[in-house]
């Protein structure tokens, strides 16, 4: 229903106003009156209002007053003006304030259908696409103008919930849950989980800042606790082998808490999520381990000997111990990150001119989703550090080759390190370090110059080929992240590239 409220000074006419708009619309519902300008004010502070119907000529504070209010305060709220004859001039200074319409009294019932049904169409309920766009930019922008107020006017139990799949995205690397969200929507693991009653809830996921992170913005029923809604929404997201964790905010007033509420439960994310470990982080962070681990002086001289030496299998022994009593703690991915960096200084002291491809920890944390892979990775780089044992030049060109031509034939898989790890035998940073030293750029940043090119390419060829087919076609399941990915790599978006380019 759309909420409205009617603001008349005359008792009698106010009642039939209200009549008159139900009984010629069903969808809308007179929810608040009010008989001047400051009653209607205090009304719009404490109510959630669609639509506004007021007289021009009223006592205290009159139409044109409030739509000067109005549009201070909601600047996308629409208002209907009503006047008499005599009043027409005076409406027309309210129209200049931004009323959607001004109807004459008495009001003819056409004139109030065809306002009703303007109403209804172009200001409460946006085209989707509209609404979804909008509302990606919130998300994504601090200055963002806000003038459509989607959100504030129409929805009382807001929430917003961070995903991630993995580790948190520390690195511009190849990502595993990447691949997680081109197999599972969000949105529809969420819709299923709403009250049959409820399956037409304002409900939608966006993209986050790398492929790893989605965004569900939700207004629940009253029926629908958001306590026990996340909890099964993580139960249904947890059932394969990647670690899903889910950020969750405290009820939102609208649009104007979009950005922020983004912006910090992503900051929750990359401070508090376990690694290795799904979870729940709410706003007061339960459940999240308060306790920070410090690498001892017995560890830390263990590791700088074993270095000092040489001796891989002393600092395997001291590793594998190390990571057992950190596993036991479940502690969180940036306390892990800060262990794992004592390390790195570690290295760097005995070895100076080390690069620092050969120890990524960003690399290795966010490439991980168990403490079996983490280990791997970690012991592999610091062997090959230690012991100088380096594949020959032939096997690395060889191994380059292979890892190219497979980039090339699966570009429209979302391809992993791990995938190219499982296919090639060795562990993820050493073939992300590799391949950047032989071809200059990362497998991650290979692959995307690859699939911008082709992109480029099928756009131009292909015109009327659909962006979202061109999007899959690449390797991108979400026709809005391509999108704004090749925004960021050619400047222009996919249907402004090819306009430009066809004139």
């Amino acid at each position: 229903m759309i909420r409205v409220m009617v603001v008349e000074d005359e008792p009698p006419i106010l009642r039939g106003i209200c009549r008159l708009i139900e009984e010629t619309d069903s969808r809308f519902e007179v929810c608040a009156t009010a008989y001047d300008g400051l009653e209607a004010l205090e009304r719009l502070e404490s109510m959630q209002i669609d639509v506004v119907f007021t007289d021009i000529n009223m006592p205290i504070c009159d139409g044109v007053e409030l739509m000067q209010k109005i549009r201070a305060k909601y600047p996308s709220l629409p208002v209907v003006v009503l006047s008499g004859y005599a009043d027409f001039n005076y409406a027309q200074s309210a129209l200049r304030y931004g009323a959607i319409n001004y109807l004459l009294k008495p009001i003819q019932i056409d004139s109030l259908r065809e306002t009703l049904e303007k109403i209804y169409h172009k200001f409460v309920f946006l085209n989707e696409a509209d609404k979804r766009n909008y509302l990606e930019t919130l998300i994504f922008s601090r200055n963002s103008e806000i003038n459509k107020q989607i959100l504030s006017n129409r929805h009382q139990n807001l929430y917003m919930i961070h995903a991630c799949a993995g580790s948190f995205p520390l690195a511009e690397t190849f990502l595993p849950g990447e691949k997680y969200w081109h197999d599972i929507s969000l949105e529809l693991a969420a819709r299923k989980l709403l009250l049959p009653d409820n399956q037409d809830a304002f409900c939608w996921s966006f993209q986050g800042k790398t492929p790893a992170e989605n965004i569900l913005i939700i207004d629940l029923a009253s029926n629908n606790d958001i306590n026990t809604f996340i909890k099964q929404l993580s139960k249904k997201l947890n059932t394969g082998s990647i670690p899903i964790t889910l950020a969750v905010s405290g009820r939102m007033a609208g649009d104007r808490d979009v950005y922020p509420t983004a912006t910090q439960l992503r900051t929750l994310l990359k401070k508090y999520s376990v690694f290795g470990m799904a979870g729940i982080i709410t706003e007061n962070r339960n459940n999240v381990p308060d306790e920070e681990y410090i690498l001892m002086p017995d560890f830390y001289n263990l590791f700088y000997l074993a270095i000092q030496q040489k001796n891989y299998d002393q600092f395997q022994n001291c590793f594998l111990k190390l990571l057992k009593d950190l596993q036991k703690r479940s502690i969180t991915q940036a306390n892990l990150m800060r262990i794992l960096d004592q390390i790195y200084l570690l290295l760097k002291r005995v070895f100076p001119t080390l690069n620092d491809d050969f120890f990524n920890v960003s690399e290795m944390i966010t490439g991980a989703l168990s403490w079996a892979e983490l280990s791997q990775d970690v012991l592999s780089s610091v062997h090959e550090i230690l012991t100088a044992q380096n594949p020959s030049e032939t096997d690395k060109d060889t191994l380059i080759r292979n890892i190219e031509e497979f980039i090339h034939n699966n570009l429209d898989m979302p391809i992993t390190n791990q995938m190219l790890s499982d296919r090639f035998g060795f562990v993820p940073s050493y073939i992300s370090k590799l391949f950047k030293q032989n071809k200059g750029v990362s497998p991650s940043d290979y692959i995307l110059q690859l699939r911008m090119e082709k992109a480029k390419e099928m756009l131009l060829s292909s015109s009327d080929m659909m962006v979202k087919d061109i999007a899959s076609i690449v390797g991108y399941s979400d026709s809005v992240y391509f999108s704004k990915v090749f925004k960021k790599a050619t400047g222009y978006y996919p249907t402004q590239y090819r306009k430009i380019n066809h004139s």
